[in-house]
Protein backbone atom coordinates (compact mmCIF):
# COMPACT_ATOMS: atom_id res chain seq x y z
CA UNK A 1 0.00 0.00 0.00
CA UNK A 2 2.86 2.34 0.89
CA UNK A 3 4.62 1.71 -2.47
CA UNK A 4 1.39 2.26 -4.38
CA UNK A 5 0.78 5.52 -2.54
CA UNK A 6 4.30 6.76 -3.31
CA UNK A 7 3.87 5.88 -7.00
CA UNK A 8 0.60 7.80 -7.18
CA UNK A 9 2.16 10.75 -5.44
CA UNK A 10 5.12 10.70 -7.83
CA UNK A 11 2.83 10.62 -10.87
CA UNK A 12 0.68 13.41 -9.56
CA UNK A 13 3.73 15.52 -8.86
CA UNK A 14 4.98 15.06 -12.39
CA UNK A 15 1.62 15.94 -13.85
CA UNK A 16 1.38 19.07 -11.77
CA UNK A 17 4.87 20.12 -12.73
CA UNK A 18 4.30 19.55 -16.45
CA UNK A 19 7.16 17.06 -16.50
CA UNK A 20 4.97 14.24 -17.77
CA UNK A 21 3.85 16.39 -20.69
CA UNK A 22 7.47 17.18 -21.46
CA UNK A 23 8.38 13.49 -21.30
CA UNK A 24 5.55 12.62 -23.70
CA UNK A 25 6.52 15.34 -26.16
CA UNK A 26 10.18 14.27 -26.15
CA UNK A 27 9.35 10.60 -26.66
CA UNK A 28 7.70 11.05 -30.06
CA UNK A 29 9.58 10.97 -33.36
CA UNK A 30 7.45 13.81 -34.78
CA UNK A 31 8.68 17.36 -34.36
CA UNK A 32 6.24 19.43 -32.26
CA UNK A 33 6.28 23.08 -31.33
CA UNK A 34 3.77 25.68 -30.06
CA UNK A 35 3.04 29.16 -31.36
CA UNK A 36 1.42 32.22 -29.84
CA UNK A 37 -0.74 34.54 -31.91
CA UNK A 38 2.36 36.43 -33.05
CA UNK A 39 3.98 33.30 -34.39
CA UNK A 40 6.57 33.05 -31.64
CA UNK A 41 7.64 29.67 -30.26
CA UNK A 42 6.14 28.81 -26.87
CA UNK A 43 7.55 25.25 -26.57
CA UNK A 44 9.32 22.61 -28.65
CA UNK A 45 10.25 18.97 -28.26
CA UNK A 46 13.55 17.18 -28.81
CA UNK A 47 12.61 16.00 -32.32
CA UNK A 48 11.96 19.60 -33.34
CA UNK A 49 15.41 20.70 -32.11
CA UNK A 50 17.10 17.73 -33.80
CA UNK A 51 15.44 18.19 -37.19
CA UNK A 52 16.07 21.94 -37.24
CA UNK A 53 19.66 21.60 -36.06
CA UNK A 54 19.39 23.33 -32.67
CA UNK A 55 20.69 22.10 -29.32
CA UNK A 56 18.79 24.09 -26.69
CA UNK A 57 15.10 25.02 -26.52
CA UNK A 58 16.23 28.52 -25.57
CA UNK A 59 17.39 28.97 -29.18
CA UNK A 60 13.74 28.70 -30.29
CA UNK A 61 11.54 29.79 -27.36
CA UNK A 62 10.27 33.30 -27.97
CA UNK A 63 11.61 33.40 -31.54
CA UNK A 64 9.48 33.81 -34.64
CA UNK A 65 9.31 30.33 -36.10
CA UNK A 66 8.41 31.49 -39.60
CA UNK A 67 11.51 33.68 -39.73
CA UNK A 68 13.69 30.84 -38.41
CA UNK A 69 12.48 27.84 -40.37
CA UNK A 70 9.81 28.75 -42.89
CA UNK A 71 11.09 31.89 -44.57
CA UNK A 72 11.64 30.59 -48.10
CA UNK A 73 9.53 28.50 -50.47
CA UNK A 74 10.73 25.25 -52.13
CA UNK A 75 11.45 27.21 -55.34
CA UNK A 76 13.75 29.63 -53.44
CA UNK A 77 11.42 32.66 -53.36
CA UNK A 78 10.76 34.55 -50.13
CA UNK A 79 7.76 33.35 -48.15
CA UNK A 80 5.93 36.25 -46.44
CA UNK A 81 4.58 35.36 -43.00
CA UNK A 82 1.11 36.70 -43.79
CA UNK A 83 0.95 34.18 -46.68
CA UNK A 84 1.98 31.23 -44.53
CA UNK A 85 -0.75 28.65 -44.45
CA UNK A 86 -0.06 27.76 -40.82
CA UNK A 87 -0.74 31.30 -39.59
CA UNK A 88 -3.63 32.06 -41.90
CA UNK A 89 -5.33 28.84 -40.82
CA UNK A 90 -5.04 29.10 -37.06
CA UNK A 91 -5.96 32.81 -37.09
CA UNK A 92 -9.21 31.71 -38.71
CA UNK A 93 -9.53 29.12 -35.98
CA UNK A 94 -8.78 26.25 -38.39
CA UNK A 95 -6.21 23.53 -38.73
CA UNK A 96 -3.90 23.06 -41.74
CA UNK A 97 -2.18 20.18 -43.49
CA UNK A 98 0.56 20.75 -46.07
CA UNK A 99 2.92 18.25 -47.68
CA UNK A 100 4.76 20.27 -50.33
CA UNK A 101 6.86 22.80 -48.43
CA UNK A 102 10.33 22.88 -46.91
CA UNK A 103 11.80 23.78 -43.55
CA UNK A 104 15.19 25.44 -43.05
CA UNK A 105 17.80 24.23 -40.60
CA UNK A 106 20.07 26.37 -38.46
CA UNK A 107 22.96 25.71 -40.88
CA UNK A 108 21.03 27.14 -43.85
CA UNK A 109 20.11 23.82 -45.46
CA UNK A 110 16.53 22.74 -46.09
CA UNK A 111 14.53 19.53 -46.19
CA UNK A 112 11.02 18.63 -47.39
CA UNK A 113 8.31 18.33 -44.75
CA UNK A 114 4.74 17.36 -44.22
CA UNK A 115 3.12 19.34 -41.41
CA UNK A 116 -0.11 19.77 -39.53
CA UNK A 117 -1.26 22.68 -37.37
CA UNK A 118 -4.03 22.74 -34.77
CA UNK A 119 -5.46 25.92 -33.18
CA UNK A 120 -5.26 26.29 -29.35
CA UNK A 121 -8.35 27.84 -27.79
CA UNK A 122 -9.03 29.34 -24.41
CA UNK A 123 -12.72 29.84 -23.89
CA UNK A 124 -13.77 31.02 -27.37
CA UNK A 125 -10.53 32.72 -28.28
CA UNK A 126 -7.67 31.29 -30.35
CA UNK A 127 -4.48 31.91 -28.38
CA UNK A 128 -2.04 30.05 -30.53
CA UNK A 129 -1.38 26.79 -32.35
CA UNK A 130 0.41 23.46 -32.08
CA UNK A 131 2.41 22.48 -35.17
CA UNK A 132 3.78 18.99 -35.90
CA UNK A 133 6.00 18.14 -38.83
CA UNK A 134 8.02 15.19 -40.20
CA UNK A 135 11.02 14.98 -42.51
CA UNK A 136 9.80 13.38 -45.76
CA UNK A 137 13.20 13.29 -47.53
CA UNK A 138 13.14 9.48 -47.77
CA UNK A 139 9.58 9.57 -49.10
CA UNK A 140 10.51 12.14 -51.74
CA UNK A 141 13.54 10.13 -52.81
CA UNK A 142 11.35 7.04 -53.14
CA UNK A 143 8.79 9.04 -55.13
CA UNK A 144 11.48 10.39 -57.45
CA UNK A 145 12.91 6.90 -57.89
CA UNK A 146 9.44 5.59 -58.66
CA UNK A 147 8.80 8.35 -61.19
CA UNK A 148 12.16 7.75 -62.82
CA UNK A 149 11.48 4.02 -62.90
CA UNK A 150 8.04 4.58 -64.43
CA UNK A 151 9.49 6.98 -66.97
CA UNK A 152 12.25 4.53 -67.87
CA UNK A 153 9.67 1.74 -68.22
CA UNK A 154 7.48 3.92 -70.42
CA UNK A 155 10.39 4.95 -72.62
CA UNK A 156 11.40 1.31 -72.99
CA UNK A 157 7.85 0.11 -73.69
CA UNK A 158 7.20 2.96 -76.14
CA UNK A 159 10.37 2.37 -78.15
CA UNK A 160 10.70 -1.38 -78.54
CA UNK A 161 9.24 -2.87 -81.71
CA UNK A 162 7.25 -5.50 -79.82
CA UNK A 163 3.86 -4.89 -78.21
CA UNK A 164 4.17 -4.65 -74.44
CA UNK A 165 1.00 -4.95 -72.35
CA UNK A 166 -0.15 -5.27 -68.74
CA UNK A 167 -3.49 -6.63 -67.53
CA UNK A 168 -5.13 -6.26 -64.13
CA UNK A 169 -6.83 -9.59 -63.38
CA UNK A 170 -9.69 -8.83 -60.96
CA UNK A 171 -11.75 -7.72 -62.75
CA UNK A 172 -9.83 -8.26 -66.02
CA UNK A 173 -8.77 -4.88 -67.41
CA UNK A 174 -6.14 -3.89 -69.94
CA UNK A 175 -3.98 -1.44 -67.98
CA UNK A 176 -1.39 -0.61 -70.65
CA UNK A 177 -0.72 -1.28 -74.35
CA UNK A 178 2.45 0.06 -75.95
CA UNK A 179 2.38 2.12 -79.20
CA UNK A 180 3.66 -0.63 -81.56
CA UNK A 181 0.16 -2.16 -81.23
CA UNK A 182 -1.11 0.53 -83.62
CA UNK A 183 1.64 -0.08 -86.18
CA UNK A 184 1.23 -3.86 -86.16
CA UNK A 185 -2.61 -3.98 -86.11
CA UNK A 186 -3.40 -0.78 -88.02
CA UNK A 187 -5.81 0.23 -85.24
CA UNK A 188 -5.77 2.71 -82.35
CA UNK A 189 -5.36 1.44 -78.77
CA UNK A 190 -8.25 3.22 -77.02
CA UNK A 191 -10.95 0.65 -77.78
CA UNK A 192 -8.84 -2.21 -76.44
CA UNK A 193 -8.56 -0.66 -72.99
CA UNK A 194 -12.31 -1.08 -72.56
CA UNK A 195 -12.33 -4.90 -72.57
CA UNK A 196 -9.38 -7.06 -71.65
CA UNK A 197 -10.31 -9.71 -74.26
CA UNK A 198 -11.20 -7.34 -77.11
CA UNK A 199 -7.91 -8.14 -78.90
CA UNK A 200 -9.14 -11.69 -79.60
CA UNK A 201 -11.61 -10.22 -82.14
CA UNK A 202 -8.60 -9.16 -84.26
CA UNK A 203 -7.43 -12.73 -84.76
CA UNK A 204 -8.00 -15.06 -87.68
CA UNK A 205 -11.29 -16.91 -87.00
CA UNK A 206 -9.48 -20.27 -86.92
CA UNK A 207 -7.18 -19.07 -84.10
CA UNK A 208 -9.67 -17.32 -81.80
CA UNK A 209 -10.84 -20.35 -79.82
CA UNK A 210 -7.30 -21.44 -78.97
CA UNK A 211 -6.24 -17.87 -78.10
CA UNK A 212 -9.26 -17.44 -75.79
CA UNK A 213 -8.38 -20.67 -73.94
CA UNK A 214 -4.76 -19.57 -73.49
CA UNK A 215 -5.93 -16.12 -72.31
CA UNK A 216 -8.08 -17.76 -69.62
CA UNK A 217 -5.02 -19.64 -68.37
CA UNK A 218 -3.08 -16.37 -68.25
CA UNK A 219 -5.82 -14.75 -66.13
CA UNK A 220 -5.51 -17.74 -63.81
CA UNK A 221 -1.87 -16.89 -63.13
CA UNK A 222 -0.23 -19.36 -65.56
CA UNK A 223 2.70 -18.31 -67.76
CA UNK A 224 1.70 -18.80 -71.41
CA UNK A 225 3.16 -18.73 -74.92
CA UNK A 226 1.35 -19.07 -78.23
CA UNK A 227 1.39 -18.21 -81.92
CA UNK A 228 -1.64 -16.87 -83.77
CA UNK A 229 -2.62 -15.01 -86.91
CA UNK A 230 -3.76 -11.40 -86.57
CA UNK A 231 -5.82 -9.69 -89.30
CA UNK A 232 -4.83 -6.04 -89.81
CA UNK A 233 -7.32 -3.29 -90.60
CA UNK A 234 -6.21 -3.47 -94.25
CA UNK A 235 -6.91 -7.23 -94.37
CA UNK A 236 -3.27 -8.33 -94.28
CA UNK A 237 -2.53 -11.33 -92.06
CA UNK A 238 0.39 -11.17 -89.64
CA UNK A 239 1.83 -13.96 -87.51
CA UNK A 240 2.23 -13.03 -83.83
CA UNK A 241 4.17 -14.79 -81.07
CA UNK A 242 2.90 -13.75 -77.63
CA UNK A 243 4.04 -14.59 -74.11
CA UNK A 244 2.54 -13.65 -70.75
CA UNK A 245 3.85 -13.90 -67.20
CA UNK A 246 2.03 -13.58 -63.86
CA UNK A 247 3.23 -10.90 -61.40
CA UNK A 248 2.42 -11.43 -57.72
CA UNK A 249 2.54 -9.17 -54.67
CA UNK A 250 4.43 -9.88 -51.45
CA UNK A 251 1.55 -12.08 -50.25
CA UNK A 252 1.64 -14.23 -53.36
CA UNK A 253 -1.61 -12.81 -54.77
CA UNK A 254 -1.80 -12.28 -58.53
CA UNK A 255 -1.54 -8.52 -59.01
CA UNK A 256 -1.12 -8.22 -62.78
CA UNK A 257 -0.26 -10.10 -65.96
CA UNK A 258 2.55 -8.70 -68.08
CA UNK A 259 3.16 -9.78 -71.62
CA UNK A 260 4.95 -9.14 -74.88
CA UNK A 261 3.81 -9.87 -78.43
CA UNK A 262 6.03 -9.70 -81.49
CA UNK A 263 5.36 -9.81 -85.20
CA UNK A 264 7.08 -12.94 -86.53
CA UNK A 265 5.61 -12.85 -90.03
CA UNK A 266 8.98 -12.42 -91.75
CA UNK A 267 10.47 -15.17 -89.62
CA UNK A 268 7.58 -17.48 -90.54
CA UNK A 269 8.04 -16.73 -94.23
CA UNK A 270 11.75 -17.60 -93.97
CA UNK A 271 10.89 -20.75 -92.00
CA UNK A 272 8.26 -21.79 -94.55
CA UNK A 273 10.74 -21.18 -97.38
CA UNK A 274 13.39 -23.21 -95.58
CA UNK A 275 10.86 -25.98 -94.95
CA UNK A 276 9.91 -25.96 -98.64
CA UNK A 277 13.60 -26.08 -99.56
CA UNK A 278 14.18 -28.93 -97.09
CA UNK A 279 11.29 -30.94 -98.51
CA UNK A 280 12.54 -30.33 -102.05
CA UNK A 281 16.04 -31.42 -101.00
CA UNK A 282 14.65 -34.55 -99.36
CA UNK A 283 12.67 -35.34 -102.50
CA UNK A 284 15.78 -34.81 -104.61
CA UNK A 285 17.78 -37.00 -102.23
CA UNK A 286 15.19 -39.76 -102.45
CA UNK A 287 15.24 -39.48 -106.24
CA UNK A 288 19.04 -39.70 -106.16
CA UNK A 289 18.90 -42.73 -103.86
CA UNK A 290 16.38 -44.45 -106.10
CA UNK A 291 18.53 -43.65 -109.13
CA UNK A 292 21.63 -45.06 -107.41
CA UNK A 293 19.70 -48.13 -106.34
CA UNK A 294 18.45 -48.73 -109.87
CA UNK A 295 21.83 -48.08 -111.45
CA UNK A 296 23.65 -50.21 -108.90
CA UNK A 297 21.23 -53.02 -109.55
CA UNK A 298 21.66 -52.67 -113.31
CA UNK A 299 25.47 -52.69 -112.98
CA UNK A 300 25.49 -55.51 -110.41
CA UNK A 301 23.69 -57.89 -112.75
CA UNK A 302 26.43 -57.96 -115.44
CA UNK A 303 29.11 -57.86 -112.70
CA UNK A 304 27.69 -61.06 -111.23
CA UNK A 305 27.99 -62.54 -114.72
CA UNK A 306 31.66 -61.47 -114.98
CA UNK A 307 32.48 -62.94 -111.54
CA UNK A 308 30.62 -66.16 -112.34
CA UNK A 309 32.34 -66.64 -115.68
CA UNK A 310 35.73 -65.87 -114.07
CA UNK A 311 35.10 -68.63 -111.53
CA UNK A 312 34.20 -71.06 -114.31
CA UNK A 313 37.29 -70.17 -116.34
CA UNK A 314 39.53 -70.66 -113.28
CA UNK A 315 38.32 -74.28 -113.17
CA UNK A 316 39.59 -74.94 -116.73
CA UNK A 317 43.05 -75.75 -118.09
CA UNK A 318 44.95 -72.45 -118.11
CA UNK A 319 48.57 -71.45 -118.36
CA UNK A 320 50.21 -69.70 -115.39
CA UNK A 321 50.11 -66.31 -117.10
CA UNK A 322 46.46 -66.73 -118.15
CA UNK A 323 45.47 -67.84 -114.64
CA UNK A 324 47.24 -64.81 -113.13
CA UNK A 325 45.42 -62.43 -115.47
CA UNK A 326 42.08 -64.10 -114.82
CA UNK A 327 42.62 -64.01 -111.06
CA UNK A 328 43.28 -60.26 -111.31
CA UNK A 329 40.03 -59.83 -113.27
CA UNK A 330 38.08 -61.80 -110.63
CA UNK A 331 39.63 -59.88 -107.69
CA UNK A 332 38.83 -56.56 -109.33
CA UNK A 333 35.29 -57.68 -110.11
CA UNK A 334 34.79 -58.86 -106.51
CA UNK A 335 35.99 -55.48 -105.19
CA UNK A 336 33.72 -53.60 -107.58
CA UNK A 337 30.78 -55.84 -106.67
CA UNK A 338 31.39 -55.12 -102.97
CA UNK A 339 31.30 -51.37 -103.65
CA UNK A 340 28.11 -51.74 -105.69
CA UNK A 341 26.48 -53.72 -102.89
CA UNK A 342 27.35 -50.98 -100.37
CA UNK A 343 25.96 -48.27 -102.65
CA UNK A 344 22.82 -50.30 -103.26
CA UNK A 345 22.29 -50.89 -99.55
CA UNK A 346 22.96 -47.27 -98.60
CA UNK A 347 20.52 -46.13 -101.29
CA UNK A 348 17.87 -48.47 -99.90
CA UNK A 349 18.42 -47.05 -96.40
CA UNK A 350 18.23 -43.45 -97.68
CA UNK A 351 15.04 -44.24 -99.58
CA UNK A 352 13.51 -45.70 -96.41
CA UNK A 353 13.10 -49.14 -97.97
CA UNK A 354 15.08 -51.09 -95.40
CA UNK A 355 13.38 -52.80 -92.47
CA UNK A 356 14.77 -54.97 -89.67
CA UNK A 357 13.60 -58.55 -89.28
CA UNK A 358 12.24 -59.96 -86.01
CA UNK A 359 13.17 -63.64 -85.85
CA UNK A 360 14.45 -65.96 -83.13
CA UNK A 361 18.14 -66.90 -83.56
CA UNK A 362 21.15 -68.26 -81.68
CA UNK A 363 23.27 -65.25 -80.81
CA UNK A 364 26.60 -67.05 -80.26
CA UNK A 365 26.29 -69.01 -83.51
CA UNK A 366 25.46 -65.77 -85.34
CA UNK A 367 28.54 -64.02 -83.98
CA UNK A 368 30.72 -67.11 -84.46
CA UNK A 369 30.02 -67.20 -88.18
CA UNK A 370 31.30 -63.63 -88.59
CA UNK A 371 34.37 -63.98 -86.40
CA UNK A 372 35.40 -67.36 -87.84
CA UNK A 373 35.47 -65.91 -91.35
CA UNK A 374 37.38 -62.80 -90.25
CA UNK A 375 39.87 -64.76 -88.14
CA UNK A 376 41.39 -66.08 -91.39
CA UNK A 377 42.07 -62.51 -92.51
CA UNK A 378 43.53 -61.70 -89.08
CA UNK A 379 45.95 -64.65 -89.34
CA UNK A 380 46.95 -63.63 -92.85
CA UNK A 381 47.77 -60.12 -91.54
CA UNK A 382 49.66 -61.43 -88.49
CA UNK A 383 47.08 -60.07 -86.03
CA UNK A 384 45.34 -61.61 -83.03
CA UNK A 385 41.51 -61.60 -82.97
CA UNK A 386 39.96 -62.14 -79.50
CA UNK A 387 36.32 -62.54 -78.41
CA UNK A 388 34.76 -62.04 -74.97
CA UNK A 389 31.00 -62.69 -74.60
CA UNK A 390 29.83 -62.00 -71.04
CA UNK A 391 27.99 -64.75 -69.19
CA UNK A 392 24.80 -62.72 -68.71
CA UNK A 393 24.38 -62.36 -72.49
CA UNK A 394 21.51 -64.69 -73.49
CA UNK A 395 21.99 -67.45 -76.06
CA UNK A 396 18.72 -66.95 -77.92
CA UNK A 397 17.33 -63.54 -78.89
CA UNK A 398 14.79 -62.06 -81.28
CA UNK A 399 15.95 -59.62 -83.95
CA UNK A 400 17.69 -59.38 -87.32
CA UNK A 401 20.76 -61.64 -87.33
CA UNK A 402 21.80 -60.61 -90.83
CA UNK A 403 21.94 -56.89 -89.99
CA UNK A 404 23.69 -57.61 -86.70
CA UNK A 405 26.34 -59.66 -88.55
CA UNK A 406 26.70 -56.89 -91.11
CA UNK A 407 27.47 -54.18 -88.52
CA UNK A 408 29.85 -56.39 -86.53
CA UNK A 409 31.57 -57.63 -89.70
CA UNK A 410 32.01 -54.05 -90.93
CA UNK A 411 33.59 -52.85 -87.68
CA UNK A 412 35.90 -55.87 -87.29
CA UNK A 413 36.95 -55.71 -90.95
CA UNK A 414 37.76 -51.99 -90.54
CA UNK A 415 39.76 -52.72 -87.38
CA UNK A 416 41.79 -55.38 -89.21
CA UNK A 417 42.28 -53.11 -92.22
CA UNK A 418 43.65 -50.17 -90.19
CA UNK A 419 45.80 -52.19 -87.77
CA UNK A 420 49.37 -52.94 -88.80
CA UNK A 421 50.23 -55.07 -85.76
CA UNK A 422 48.79 -56.10 -82.43
CA UNK A 423 45.26 -57.15 -81.47
CA UNK A 424 41.64 -56.68 -82.44
CA UNK A 425 39.27 -57.54 -79.58
CA UNK A 426 35.50 -58.04 -79.67
CA UNK A 427 33.45 -57.79 -76.46
CA UNK A 428 29.69 -58.34 -75.99
CA UNK A 429 27.94 -57.27 -72.76
CA UNK A 430 24.46 -56.82 -71.34
CA UNK A 431 23.91 -53.05 -71.18
CA UNK A 432 20.38 -53.19 -69.75
CA UNK A 433 17.34 -55.44 -69.93
CA UNK A 434 13.68 -55.87 -69.09
CA UNK A 435 11.46 -58.94 -69.10
CA UNK A 436 10.85 -58.60 -72.84
CA UNK A 437 13.93 -56.78 -74.21
CA UNK A 438 17.69 -56.61 -73.81
CA UNK A 439 20.10 -53.89 -74.93
CA UNK A 440 23.39 -55.49 -75.95
CA UNK A 441 26.60 -53.48 -76.20
CA UNK A 442 29.28 -54.56 -78.67
CA UNK A 443 32.79 -53.11 -78.63
CA UNK A 444 35.52 -53.59 -81.23
CA UNK A 445 38.94 -52.48 -79.95
CA UNK A 446 42.08 -52.28 -82.11
CA UNK A 447 45.69 -51.18 -81.79
CA UNK A 448 45.67 -49.41 -85.16
CA UNK A 449 46.38 -45.92 -86.46
CA UNK A 450 43.65 -44.17 -84.45
CA UNK A 451 41.43 -41.25 -85.49
CA UNK A 452 41.92 -37.55 -84.71
CA UNK A 453 39.28 -36.10 -82.39
CA UNK A 454 38.05 -33.52 -84.93
CA UNK A 455 37.48 -36.29 -87.49
CA UNK A 456 35.64 -38.75 -85.26
CA UNK A 457 32.09 -37.56 -85.97
CA UNK A 458 32.70 -37.10 -89.70
CA UNK A 459 33.52 -40.75 -90.35
CA UNK A 460 29.87 -41.71 -89.82
CA UNK A 461 28.86 -39.48 -92.76
CA UNK A 462 28.43 -41.05 -96.17
CA UNK A 463 31.42 -41.09 -98.53
CA UNK A 464 33.70 -39.77 -95.74
CA UNK A 465 36.91 -41.16 -94.25
CA UNK A 466 39.06 -39.75 -91.46
CA UNK A 467 41.98 -39.21 -93.83
CA UNK A 468 41.65 -38.87 -97.59
CA UNK A 469 44.94 -40.71 -98.00
CA UNK A 470 43.31 -43.74 -96.35
CA UNK A 471 41.17 -44.21 -99.43
CA UNK A 472 44.23 -44.68 -101.59
CA UNK A 473 46.09 -46.84 -99.06
CA UNK A 474 43.30 -49.03 -97.72
CA UNK A 475 40.52 -48.73 -100.33
CA UNK A 476 36.81 -48.26 -99.84
CA UNK A 477 34.38 -45.45 -100.61
CA UNK A 478 33.49 -44.47 -97.03
CA UNK A 479 30.02 -46.01 -96.84
CA UNK A 480 30.66 -48.83 -94.36
CA UNK A 481 30.37 -46.80 -91.15
CA UNK A 482 27.50 -44.71 -92.51
CA UNK A 483 25.59 -47.94 -93.24
CA UNK A 484 26.54 -49.40 -89.85
CA UNK A 485 25.32 -46.28 -88.06
CA UNK A 486 21.95 -46.40 -89.79
CA UNK A 487 21.59 -50.14 -89.21
CA UNK A 488 22.33 -49.68 -85.49
CA UNK A 489 19.56 -47.04 -85.35
CA UNK A 490 17.26 -49.36 -87.29
CA UNK A 491 17.83 -52.00 -84.57
CA UNK A 492 17.03 -49.56 -81.74
CA UNK A 493 20.62 -48.69 -80.82
CA UNK A 494 23.42 -46.31 -81.72
CA UNK A 495 27.12 -46.28 -82.62
CA UNK A 496 30.02 -44.22 -81.27
CA UNK A 497 33.79 -44.44 -80.78
CA UNK A 498 36.75 -43.57 -78.59
CA UNK A 499 40.10 -43.04 -80.26
CA UNK A 500 43.50 -41.35 -80.13
CA UNK A 501 45.90 -40.99 -83.01
CA UNK A 502 48.56 -43.69 -82.79
CA UNK A 503 46.83 -45.38 -79.83
CA UNK A 504 44.11 -47.32 -81.61
CA UNK A 505 40.32 -47.06 -81.59
CA UNK A 506 37.34 -48.64 -79.89
CA UNK A 507 34.03 -48.65 -81.74
CA UNK A 508 30.86 -49.29 -79.74
CA UNK A 509 27.38 -50.08 -80.94
CA UNK A 510 24.18 -51.16 -79.22
CA UNK A 511 21.20 -53.12 -80.48
CA UNK A 512 17.85 -53.71 -78.82
CA UNK A 513 16.77 -57.35 -79.11
CA UNK A 514 13.77 -59.25 -77.87
CA UNK A 515 14.03 -62.12 -75.38
CA UNK A 516 12.01 -65.28 -76.02
CA UNK A 517 9.19 -65.84 -73.54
Amino acid sequence: MEKKFKKQAFTQAHIEGGELLSLLLDSTAEAIYGLDTEGNCTFCNSACLRLLGYEDPAELIGKNMHALMHHTRPDGTRYASDECRIYSAFRRGEGAHVDNEVCWRADGTNFPVEYWSYPIRKADDVIGAVVTFVDISDRRRAERALLESEEMFRQLADNIREIFFTIEPDPPRMAYISPPFEEITGRTREKYYERADAWIELLHPEDRHHAAAVFERALGGVATAMEYRLVRSDGAVRWIYARSFPARDSNGKLSRIVGIAEDITERRLIFDEMEHTRMAAEAANRAKSEFLANMSHEIRTPMNGIVGMADLLLDTQLGPEQRDYLQTIKSSADALLLILNEILEFSAIEAGKLEAERILFELRNCLGDVLERLSIEAINRGLTLTVDIHRDVPSRVVGDPGRLQQVLSNLVANALKFTESGTVGVEVSNDSHTEKEILLRFSVRDTGIGIAREKQQLIFDAFTQADSSATRKFGGVGLGLAISSRLASLMGGRIWLESEVGQGSTFYFTVRLGTPS
